[in-house]
C-alpha cells in the first residue's frame, strides 16, 4: 500500500497542474509540471504540456526542446508532432515544420488540424497552390472548419484569385458569424476586386466585433485612401497605430497620405518606416553612419545606393549634385540597366555598377531618404532639366534609322512591368488607344515588353511603329525619346526619363495616382516639360484618352 501512495499523490499533481494549464493560470501550471518532472524525468506528457505552454508564452525554442525530449520518449504522437511543428514554424524553420506536420498526417490522416497547420506552413514558403490542397483536405475532413476556409481564402489571395478567396471567408462567416478574422480578410479580397464600399462594410463589421482590431483600421485606411478620403485615412491609419505603436505598415501609409497631400516635412520623417515594412528584408547594413542630413559633410564621401524602382532612382538621383554643393564627394551605386545612363550625371561622382566593390566613403544614405536629408518641400524641389543627358551618337543613330520626319513624332507607353504593385490601375489597354492612333501623326513605341492580348492588336495600327530590338537600355530610349516631339506614358520609368531630359511628356494617371503626382493639379514641381492627365473616375481611361485626343488634335499645327 505504502509503494502506490506517490504514485496516486503524482497522478493529483498532474491533474492540478493540468487544471491550471487549461486556465491559463501558465505560471503555477509550470511550477507544477516542474516539480513532477523532477521525480519523472522523461515522462512525455508532462514534458508536452510543458512544451504546450512554453509554445503558448512563445519561448519557441525551450518548447522545441521539450516537444523533441517527449517525442523521444514516446515517438508518434500526432498532437506532439504538430505543437512540435508549429514551434519550429514560429521560428520559421519551415521544412523542418512540414516534416512534423506529415509525419503526424501519416500517423492519423483524419487529423483536420495536422492538415490546416501543414497548409499554413505552406502559405509561409510561398507554395500557396499545395496549401489550398491541404485546406480543402481539412475542410473535407471537418466541413464546419471556420479556421480553414480563412487560411484557404489567404492562399488564394496570394495567387490573386479573389473570387474564390471571399467565397472562402463568405464560408467561414456562415460557420461563425462572429469571426472578426473573417469579416477583415474579407474586406481584404473585396478591396482587391475594387468593390470598395463593400470592403468598408466588412471592415466596420469587423470592428464591431473586435474594436481593438488594428488590422481592420489599417485596411480600412487603405480604402479610404483608394477612395481620396484623406483625412478618413489618416484617423484609422492614426487608431491602427494607437493601438499596435509598432505598426509599419501603418506609419509608412500614412507617410504616403502626408506626401500626395503635399506635406513633405511630416511625410519624409515617416517614409522612413519603409524600412520596417516593405524594405525589411532589403536593409542594408554599413560600419559608416547614415546621414540624414543631421551632420556637415563638407569634405566626406557620401555613399548613395539604389532602392525601389528604376522610375524612382532616375527621379532621385538628381539630388547627388546637391551632395556635391554641400562640399561632399558622391559614391552612387546605380542598378545595371541605368548605368550608362546615370553616367552622364554632371558633378563629382563615383558612378558604381550594382555589384561591384564599393570605395571608400565615410557616410551613407539610401536613395529614397535624399528628400529627408535636404528637408525638401514643394518650395524647394530641384528641377533644373534636363539633369541626365542624351547618347549623341546613338541620337544620330536613331535619326538616320527613322529618316525624314513628314509629320509630327509622338513617342507612346501605355504598359509597365506586369510585377508592379499597381500593375492593374496604371496601365491601359491597347485597344482604347484607337482613337488616338487614327490622328494623322507618327507614333513610336517606347516600351520594350507587350501584353499578350496587346500583341495580337499592334498589327492593326501601322501607324505605331515598334522598336524594341533596338532598345538594349535606357540611353537607346532615351536617344529614340529625344526624336519626339512628344511623349505620352503611364506612370513608368519612361515618365521620369523623359522628365529627366527635359523632353516634353504628358504622364496618364490612374484615379488614386502614386504620392509624386501629388492632386489636383496636371504639372508636376518634380518635371516642368510634363503635363498630367487624370482619371477622374477610377478605372476609367476612355475619358482621358479623349481628352488627350482633344489636345492633341489642336496642338498638331505647333508640333515641329
Amino acid at each position: 500500500m505504502k509503494s502506490k501512495k506517490p504514485l496516486v499523490n503524482q497522478q493529483e499533481l498532474f491533474q492540478q497542474a493540468f487544471f491550471l494549464h487549461q486556465s491559463g493560470q501558465w505560471l503555477q501550471a509550470i511550477a507544477l509540471y516542474q516539480k513532477l518532472l523532477k521525480k519523472l524525468p522523461k515522462n512525455p506528457q508532462i514534458l508536452a504540456e510543458l512544451g504546450t505552454i512554453s509554445l503558448k508564452q512563445g519561448h519557441f525554442d525551450l518548447a522545441i526542446g521539450y516537444f523533441r525530449h517527449s517525442l523521444a520518449a514516446l515517438p508518434n504522437q500526432a498532437n506532439t508532432l504538430i505543437n512540435f511543428a508549429l514551434a519550429l514554424a514560429k521560428l520559421q524553420r519551415f521544412d523542418e515544420a512540414l516534416q512534423n506536420y506529415e509525419l503526424a498526417i501519416a500517423l492519423n490522416p483524419d487529423h483536420p488540424l495536422a492538415h490546416n497547420n501543414r497548409g499554413i506552413a505552406l502559405q509561409q514558403m510561398q507554395r500557396y497552390s499545395e496549401a489550398i490542397d491541404s485546406h480543402n483536405v481539412a475542410i473535407a475532413i471537418k466541413p464546419d472548419y471556420a479556421d480553414a476556409y480563412i487560411h484557404r481564402g489567404n492562399a488564394q489571395q496570394q495567387l490573386q484569385q479573389f473570387e474564390a478567396a471571399l467565397c472562402s471567408y463568405q464560408s467561414a462567416i456562415s460557420l461563425r458569424p462572429d469571426y472578426a478574422d473573417a469579416y477583415c480578410n474579407g474586406g481584404n479580397a473585396l478591396k482587391n476586386l475594387y468593390r470598395l464600399p463593400e470592403a468598408l462594410q466588412h471592415y466596420n463589421q469587423a470592428l464591431a466585433l473586435k474594436p481593438n482590431y488594428a488590422e481592420a483600421y489599417f485596411n480600412r485606411g487603405c480604402v479610404f485612401t483608394e477612395l481620396r478620403q484623406w483625412e478618413l485615412a489618416c484617423v484609422n491609419f492614426e487608431q491602427a497605430i494607437s493601438l499596435k505603436p509598432d505598426y509599419a505598415a501603418a506609419y509608412w501609409n500614412k507617410a504616403l497620405v502626408k506626401l500626395v497631400t503635399g506635406n513633405f516635412i511630416a511625410g519624409w520623417q515617416l517614409y522612413e518606416w519603409r524600412w520596417q515594412d516593405q524594405q525589411q528584408e532589403v536593409v542594408r547594413k554599413f560600419k559608416q553612419p547614415l546621414w540624414l542630413g543631421e551632420q556637415p559633410i563638407t569634405g566626406k564621401t557620401l555613399l548613395i545606393y539604389p532602392e525601389q524602382g528604376l522610375g524612382d532612382f532616375i527621379q532621385f538621383c538628381r539630388y547627388a549634385a546637391l551632395v556635391n554643393d554641400l562640399g561632399a564627394k558622391v559614391v552612387l551605386e546605380v542598378p545595371t540597366a541605368l548605368f550608362s545612363l546615370i553616367s552622364t550625371l554632371k558633378g563629382e561622382i563615383t558612378i558604381i555598377n550594382q555589384g561591384q566593390t564599393l570605395p571608400a566613403f565615410d557616410l551613407h544614405c539610401p536613395m529614397m531618404s535624399l528628400p529627408l536629408a535636404f528637408k525638401t518641400t514643394l518650395d524647394n524641389i530641384t528641377a533644373y532639366v534636363p539633369y541626365l543627358y542624351v547618347d549623341v551618337l546613338k541620337t544620330q543613330l536613331w535619326k538616320e534609322r527613322l529618316g525624314t520626319k513628314h509629320r509630327p513624332r509622338i513617342g507612346l507607353v501605355w504598359s509597365g512591368s506586369a510585377l508592379h504593385r499597381n500593375d492593374a490601375f496604371r496601365n491601359i489597354p491597347f485597344k482604347l488607344l484607337e482613337p488616338l492612333l487614327l490622328l494623322d501623326l507618327e507614333f513610336h513605341a517606347l516600351q520594350i515588353q507587350f501584353r499578350p492580348e496587346d500583341e495580337c492588336l499592334l498589327s492593326n495600327f501601322t501607324k505605331l511603329q515598334i522598336h524594341q530590338h533596338q532598345l538594349s537600355d535606357f540611353t537607346d530610349t532615351a536617344a529614340l525619346a529625344n526624336m519626339m516631339d512628344l511623349v505620352i506614358t503611364v506612370d513608368t520609368s519612361v515618365a521620369h526619363l523623359v522628365g529627366a531630359l527635359g523632353i516634353p511628356v504628358w504622364v496618364l494617371l490612374a484615379y488614386t495616382a502614386d504620392f509624386r503626382w501629388l492632386l489636383h493639379r496636371n504639372d508636376s514641381p518634380w518635371y516642368p516639360t510634363a503635363t498630367l492627365f487624370r482619371q477622374t473616375t477610377s478605372g476609367d481611361w476612355s475619358s482621358v484618352i479623349a481628352d488627350i485626343v482633344q489636345k492633341l488634335s489642336g496642338l498638331v499645327p505647333y508640333l515641329s
